[in-house]
């Protein structure tokens, strides 16, 4: 038996976070391809071009990439690799759910930043998170803002937690959104695919949930001041979500 777990995007895609197959060894690529097989109609697909795949914890390219032989009683991680930005950039993005701990604070993210220097990393309090779909439309207007010169301060992961915060003020921002002791966050890493497999590796063990969905709606909108009204004039059925990007594309 091998087993498949699912992270991110990819348990949207099959409607759960594990997947077991009834095998004693397979390469990756046919896994992937019988796992492609496996999924219900309804859900969106598995973009398997841009997924980051490990075998028992170590990253497939680490090993032989597609060819690596994976046996009964491995366990395969897939976790989507999000692309945003403008063409030239390093838009490619990763969100890792990360379950509160005492330790993990403003210091754990700093120290996240001196490892992995080649990526911009943030951590957004999962409260303030609506979905994967709302996560990725900030970050997207960030990344715009960074092509187009306009960045709300000096860093894009400064400019992020600003917009999910729909301010312009950097302490409040942190105060509001930003990573705390003991509560549940998402940690956002832009750059080369190859340093965010990095942050994965390291990550990984630790993260124990997928992107939050819909669940704070009710909190996120009276957070923000947004009128029932208000959702049922903006004729949408992500009206929250798209009221919240617009929030965040008017800042300056």
């Amino acid at each position: 038996m091998i087993q498949i777990r699912l992270l991110g995007g990819a348990k949207k895609s099959f409607n759960t976070g594990i997947v077991k197959l009834d095998l004693e060894e397979a390469r990756l690529e046919q896994l992937l391809q019988i796992l492609q097989q496996k999924k219900p109609d309804d859900p969106p697909a598995l973009d398997l071009d841009n997924i980051i795949v490990a075998v028992n914890g170590m990253d497939s390219s680490a090993l032989d990439g597609a060819k690596t032989l994976v046996r009964s009683g491995d366990i395969v991680s897939i976790v989507p690799v999000i692309h945003g930005g403008a063409p030239g950039q390093n838009g490619e993005f990763l969100a890792l759910a990360i379950p509160g701990d005492k330790t993990r604070d403003h210091v754990f993210l700093d120290s996240l930043r001196t490892r992995h220097p080649k990526l911009t990393v943030q951590g957004i309090s999962s409260r303030f998170i609506l979905g994967r779909s709302h996560l990725e439309k900030i970050i997207a207007i960030s990344l715009e803002s960074q092509r187009r010169g306009i960045l709300l301060a000096d860093r894009l992961e400064t400019d992020m937690l600003l917009r999910f915060a729909a301010t312009t003020q950097i302490s409040a921002a942190i105060n509001t959104v930003g990573i705390r002791a003991g509560h549940d966050f998402v940690i956002v890493a832009i750059g080369p695919k190859q340093f965010l497999n990095r942050l994965y590796r390291e990550l990984d063990c630790m993260s124990g949930s997928v992107i939050p969905s819909n669940t704070n709606s009710e909190f996120v909108r009276r957070h923000f001041g947004i009128s029932k009204k208000r959702l049922v004039t903006a004729s949408s059925d992500t009206a929250l979500e798209d009221i919240l990007g617009e929030l965040a594309a008017v800042l300056f």
